[in-house]
């Protein structure tokens, strides 16, 4: 049960029956300090727990474990109580074998070069989604700074490639052309570095 419990004693469930000693009608400092102090009782729903299983899975995924299951059982303890018990499959997480940056512009490639020196992704690490999402977030900030204004994270993708040694990765970030309506039509452009001539205070 994930009800608290009070003073260790879970037998007893204080919580529960504190909130059910309250009346729901009558909102006197008694009943509230009732509900307040109290909990009510946890209803079970299949298909939440159902998706608290596919969550653990996203979760395992994020990590490299490409290849987890996560199941779960529910156990019938008393009449009312029931508990529910995952199991957990994970995978082994995927290391990264090699890094390497590129773009579509070639004139940011030089900068790319640079932030691959200083890249928080590491071969030898293993895979970590938030870890290239803050690399992600770092490139788009440097290419601003630099002076490609139009440089956001949306235009930088991974590409993963698992297909040659088991149990490892390579990954290539990628910074697109930004699309713009030409004509009447939608096609890709240059990112284009801007600068500023003059700065009145």
């Amino acid at each position: 049960s994930h009800n608290k419990r009070l003073l260790g004693i879970k037998r007893l469930r204080w919580n529960l029956v504190l909130f059910s000693l309250s009346n729901p009608e009558k909102d006197n400092w008694l009943n509230r300090t009732l509900r307040k102090q109290g909990e009510p009782p946890v209803i079970y729903d299949a298909n939440a727990a159902q998706k608290s299983a596919q969550q653990l899975e996203q979760l395992l995924l994020t990590k490299g474990c490409f290849h987890s299951k996560v199941t779960f059982d529910t156990l019938y303890i008393r009449k009312r109580d029931i508990a529910i018990q995952y199991n957990i499959k994970a995978s082994p997480r995927y290391v990264i074998s090699d890094v390497s940056y590129t773009s579509e512009t070639e004139s940011i490639r030089p900068i790319l070069r640079d932030a691959l020196e200083n890249s928080l992704i590491h071969p030898g690490d293993y895979y970590d989604q938030d870890i290239l999402s803050a690399e992600r977030d770092r490139v788009a900030q440097l290419l601003q700074n630099s002076g490609y204004f139009r440089a956001n994270k949306e235009l930088i993708t991974f590409e993963i490639d698992t297909s040659y040694t088991p149990g490892e990765m390579s990954i290539v970030m990628n910074v697109r052309k930004p699309e713009i309506i030409k004509d009447f039509k939608l096609t890709t452009t240059d990112l284009q570095k801007y600068r500023i001539n003059n700065i009145i205070i």
